[in-house]
């Protein structure tokens, strides 16, 4: 059972960031199918190790686990406001689909997996992370993306239907398509390299290690996402910390800092795109004009039909195209949850959060949890300027990180707790 969640997890994770499969022209006969078979793969193997566990008696109660019940606050929230919407059917399969998102976390909780399967699975995050960096570098260097011409094209349907007016030139697109959702993956990964680098035994290893988290950081430079920049600013003080137990963090952040400072300062094309994604220019010269912000101001608009539970699950798009917005988010992940499902919603959505945070913290005594409280602070810190949970490839690593560092930091406490020692 255990080599079978390893390969559920691992694969899927690599699966949904290497491979392109909601954007193949190939697979466009299956219309969403193909991007949701990442997050299915983890759903079918939690239900079968339930299974396992039930049939055999050892199955593992969720009673007492905070974010089980949270989510299960939020999902209710959802499906009560929905009834009465004018979509509830195709609000309730994604809702349903969402959900699944958060297969890997009920998979690690059924699971249980021991202290070298928690490395063992760290480290192939982190390796997602250290080649999904590496390859985002050879993109800039070579001057071109050879998914471009077919996949990542403005002929392409599936493509256009998903970036609609993104303008991404210059920008980074790798293996996912999307510069946002790239650096918030990187982003997510970057501590997690950084853990790599300090349990390497040997010196090859952690230059090799230290080399991946400069190609990590140089990424989410080259995605000229604003959001990952300051998230990533984020997540090296929300490591800081941590250096007491291991200096090489501080090896890794200053050798982050100083690729990207340098590349800004050698490149002339990178110095003149960070020009013109200046942020004072494009939103405080022309606040009110920008199509973000007058969606914020749509979020009230839209809070005023019912403040408590929302608009509805999937509704916000129909919701935007009726008050003659073409956008079909406010690209705040905090206004979405607002708006599709009220004040109820958001409150459950950001206690999640806090839950998550606060247990990965309580694990302190290994550095996993501490790396991935990191990234999971530095992805809240992002979720300012984009729905990032409504992206299965974020989804699906999140639930992963989340679920790989409180089962770090819960077998810590056990260890810590007398009473629980085997």
């Amino acid at each position: 059972m255990s080599w079978l969640c390893q390969c559920a997890l691992i694969g899927a994770v690599g699966l949904a960031v290497f491979v392109p499969l909601k954007f193949l022209p190939a697979l466009s006969a299956l219309g969403s199918v193909p991007g949701m078979l990442p997050s299915a793969i983890v759903a079918v193997v939690t239900a079968v190790v339930f299974h396992r566990r039930q049939r055999n008696g050892t199955g593992v109660t969720l009673t007492g686990d905070r974010i089980a019940g949270l989510l299960l606050l939020t999902w209710v929230a959802v499906a009560l406001g929905l009834v009465g919407t004018e979509y509830p059917a195709g609000g309730l399969v994604r809702a349903v689909y969402y959900a699944a998102g958060s297969a890997p976390y009920f998979l690690l909780c059924l699971w249980r997996p021991g202290t070298s399967e928690l490395r063992r699975l760290g480290s192939a995050v982190a390796g997602v992370g250290a080649l999904l960096g590496g390859l985002t570098c050879v993109e800039y260097l070579a001057g071109a993306n050879p998914l471009s011409e077919h996949v990542f094209a403005a002929s392409n349907p599936l493509y256009f239907q998903f970036v609609q007016h993104g303008q991404f030139a210059g920008r980074m697109l790798a293996t996912i398509g999307h510069p946002v959702i790239l650096g918030s993956i990187l982003v997510l990964l970057f501590p997690m390299v950084v853990w790599r680098v300090t349990i390497s035994k040997t010196a090859l290893h952690r230059l090799l290690w230290l080399l991946a988290t400069m190609a990590a950081a140089i990424g989410v430079l080259l995605t000229f996402s604003r959001g990952a920049w300051v998230a990533l600013l984020v997540c090296l003080v929300a490591l800081a910390p941590s250096a007491r137990k291991s200096r090489l963090i501080l090896v890794c952040a200053a050798t982050a800092v100083v690729a990207v400072v340098l590349l800004v300062r050698l490149s002339p094309s990178v110095a003149a795109t960070v020009e013109l994604r200046d942020p004072v220019r494009e939103y405080l010269l022309n606040f009110g004009k920008h199509e973000r912000i007058r969606a914020y101001g749509q979020v009230g608009q839209l809070m005023l039909h019912d403040p408590l539970l929302g608009i509805g699950f999937g509704q916000y798009r129909f919701a935007s195209h009726a008050m003659g917005n073409s956008l079909e988010t406010p690209d705040n992940m905090y206004l979405m949850w607002l708006a599709e499902t009220g004040i109820l919603g958001l409150v459950a959505g950001v206690a999640v959060l806090a839950v998550i945070i606060r247990e990965l913290g309580q694990g302190a005594r290994d550095m996993l949890p501490i790396a991935i409280r990191a990234g999971v602070i530095a992805f809240a810190v992002n979720m300012l300027i984009a729905d990032l949970l409504y992206v299965s490839e974020l989804r699906l690593l999140f639930w992963t990180c989340v679920g790989i560092g409180l089962a770090a930091a819960r077998q810590t406490r056990a260890l810590d707790t007398p009473g629980d020692r085997p």
